[in-house]
């Protein structure tokens, strides 16, 4: 990454994997904004120095008004625990 500021976003960002993701990258300085409708994730798991926007990725109306924000990096960590109770559980109990 770049030695300047970074704004980054990251779906899923109250989740075990987001929040470490965000974790790791507030220590390189960058500006994260973390969208999360906190269907599986936790509040508390937010870092303080982030912007957190409760939001479901299906409101296209505040994600647009989000991601007009210079946004230099997406990383989507959301869905990952909807896919695997709906496909990869299924087939491990089958």
């Amino acid at each position: 990454m770049n030695a300047k500021v970074s704004n980054i976003l990251i779906t899923g960002g109250a989740g075990y994997i987001g929040s470490h993701v965000a974790e790791r990258l507030i220590k390189i300085k960058s500006n994260i904004i973390v969208l999360d409708n906190l269907f599986s994730g936790n509040r508390r798991l937010i870092n303080k120095k982030t912007i957190f926007i409760k939001v479901d990725l299906k409101n296209i109306k505040l994600l647009s008004k989000v991601i007009i924000t210079k946004i230099y990096y997406l990383i989507r960590v959301s869905l990952l625990i909807y896919i695997y109770r709906k496909y990869i559980f299924k087939i491990i109990s089958n």
